[in-house]
């Protein structure tokens, strides 16, 4: 035997070809099978760069043997290491303001809904009671008083400009000054 190859016995080596790990790792490094001159027993050479690997399994398989310890594997675990998860942001939940829910009625009137329209112009406020929204079409609110170009979505009302300053406004009936509604 030369310096660093090794010699294992047959029948340990035919027990741990047994061993899922094991047996890729014997079948890649075993250079010869031979029989030994002084013992006459039949020995698998093994490679000297797997000597190392493959003498500390033959010596776990042997304390197994003995039942010394119990071994899941002969084979030498390697640590896997996998990449550190990141904690995800939590969002807090918003609670909604009244403005936001009047925004939200608003928005999503419906026909039958009662609400006023807002006019403004010329540097005079007054209000109408509306019930007559008929439907929305292409993004527009159509309603009997507006049948012609709709109102138009602003981001908290319904809108439409007349022109020459006259602008009208949907708001809600909560939303009217007492006293104001025509």
């Amino acid at each position: 035997m030369r310096k660093g190859r090794g010699l294992v016995d047959i029948d340990i080596y035919n027990e741990l070809l047994k061993v899922h790990g094991a047996s890729a790792i014997l079948i890649e490094n075993t250079t010869n099978h031979r029989t030994d001159p002084r013992t006459g027993k039949l020995r698998a050479e093994i490679h000297e760069d797997a000597w190392k690997e493959v003498k500390e399994m033959v010596a776990k398989w042997k304390r197994l043997k003995k039942g010394k310890t119990q071994i899941a594997s002969p084979v030498p675990v390697k640590k896997v290491e996998y990449p550190k998860t990141k904690a995800t942001p939590v969002v807090e939940k918003k609670e909604k303001t009244d403005e936001q829910d009047l925004i939200r009625k608003i928005k999503n009137l419906k026909p039958g809904d009662a609400f006023a329209y807002k006019n403004t112009g010329f540097g005079l406020v007054s209000y109408e009671r509306g019930d007559d929204i008929i439907e929305r079409k292409k993004g527009k609110l159509i309603t009997d008083t507006f049948d012609h170009g709709g109102m138009e979505w602003t981001g908290d009302t319904w809108k439409f400009d007349g022109g020459l300053g006259l602008v009208t406004t949907i708001v809600l009936l909560e939303q009217v000054p007492p006293g104001k509604l025509v």
